[in-house]
């Protein structure tokens, strides 16, 4: 467990099966409907989870990845570097 770098919020990193990236992600598990209801960040809501495996799922249990609800989330896309 650690905690962003920009947010301060306590975040986990899951390893993505497909890609083998770490994703930063929420330590609370999700259902879809759940996540879908809680999570609203101006793009939209939540559209899918991140499973223990690294898999992405559209309708089982996952975690959200930090960078929905991250104050800064373009701060650590890579080309989108912002100077703050």
């Amino acid at each position: 467990m650690t905690k962003c770098k920009k947010c301060n919020q306590e975040i986990c990193f899951i390893k993505m099966k497909e890609t083998g990236k770490s994703m930063p992600v929420t330590l609370r598990l999700f259902d879809n409907k759940e996540a879908a209801e809680e999570f609203f960040n101006g793009k939209g809501k939540i559209r899918f989870l991140v499973t223990n495996a690294g898999e992405v799922t559209y309708t089982g249990a996952g975690y959200v990845p930090h960078w929905f609800n991250c104050t800064d989330p373009d701060h650590f896309s890579k080309g989108k570097k912002n100077d703050k």
